[in-house]
């Protein structure tokens, strides 16, 4: 009898320690797996620009690193950049729905200017960041003025009729735009655009005198003289640009808002997803097409791992928050 009833416990135990096993393996093949379809990225603004030419430098070839899946780039422009974030937080966090873009200024500043649909922090985690680039201030090719000094000159003498074209309320190229303008103290009208290329455009074709954008858009118009470029946001020269003067070495403060763009998913996403998402990321990084591709494009590969990434991105909150007090800028209901 006590050799059938312990005899009994050995089976059971063995039976459960079987299921345990069987469990354990299920939930690795299941990690080992991961992905198992397309994973789309979500960027909140238009082709060409600085937020959509990294997430594309990653869709060349992540399928080497994702199973053969591939990295679908989803342009979900509207809401001033702000419809695309809101998708990704509501989207299911199994890993097939990530943002371009989160944590950088468009975001960490925008949420102070602005009321946002999400939470930038409780609605997503941050899986890497990509990239990082800086802005400038141009102007139509035939515009009389040459430097800085003449835009301010003019535009002290006729306040009010110049204007000058952004990418979007709350983002890095605004907010270097109300810095030069606030310190400054000139009246220009301010027409906010869906992002660079447009803005840039616009510059080009005289619908606005002048525009703030991402420097890295600016060349190939600069060289057929559409657009000339009177400042670079930066404390010194890139090599990118050597013929293009700073700020600072014309006298002028810039606060210098970059342009840095990392990848997040929805929040309550596995880690080990995260973790998978993050090393294919990482390698793609890495990869002699994708890192020509940035340079062509003249993006600096900018890299930080997930914990890197959000201290990156509170520091950054912090800095625009006292930014937004200091010049005055009302948040928009």
């Amino acid at each position: 009898m006590m050799y059938r009833r312990v005899m009994k416990m050995l089976l059971c135990g063995v039976v459960a320690l079987g299921l345990l096993l069987a469990l354990g393996a299920g939930l690795t093949a299941a990690e080992e797996e991961f992905p198992t379809g397309p994973i789309y990225i979500i960027v909140g603004y238009g082709p060409g620009g600085g937020t959509d030419v990294p997430a594309r430098a990653l869709a060349m070839v992540v399928p080497e690193y994702l199973n053969n899946q591939p990295l679908v780039v989803v342009n979900k422009t509207g809401g001033a950049g702000m419809l695309a974030p809101k998708f990704v937080a509501a989207a299911k966090p199994d890993g097939y729905t990530l943002l371009m873009g989160w944590g950088g200024t468009d975001y960490t500043l925008r949420r102070h200017v602005t009321d946002v649909p999400f939470d930038m922090y409780e609605d997503f985690k941050p899986v890497i960041t990509v990239c990082q680039y800086s802005g400038c201030v141009a102007v139509p090719g035939n515009s009389p003025f040459k430097s800085l000094d003449d835009l301010v000159d003019y535009a002290r003498a006729h306040p009010g009729e110049l204007s000058w074209g952004h990418t979007a309320r709350g983002g890095e190229h605004h907010a270097n735009g109300v810095d030069f303008i606030t310190k400054t103290g000139i009246d220009v009208t301010e027409i906010p655009y869906h992002g660079g290329p447009e803005t840039r455009n616009a510059v080009a074709g005289g619908h606005v005198d002048l525009g703030f954008f991402a420097t890295f858009l600016a060349p190939e118009m600069v060289a057929e003289g559409m657009i000339r470029v009177l400042g670079v946001c930066t404390e010194e020269r890139s090599p990118f640009y050597p013929d293009y003067p700073t700020f600072k070495e014309q006298g002028y403060d810039s606060i210098n808002a970059p342009g840095i763009k990392m990848v997040a998913a929805p929040a309550g996403t596995p880690d080990w997803k995260i973790q998978i998402l993050h090393d294919a990321f990482k390698k793609c990084m890495e990869h002699p097409a994708a890192v020509k591709f940035m340079e062509t494009m003249r993006l600096r590969l900018t890299y930080l791992n997930p914990e890197d990434s959000l201290k990156l991105a509170r520091k950054m909150d912090q800095k625009y928050a006292k930014l937004v007090e200091q010049l005055g800028i009302e948040k928009l209901r």
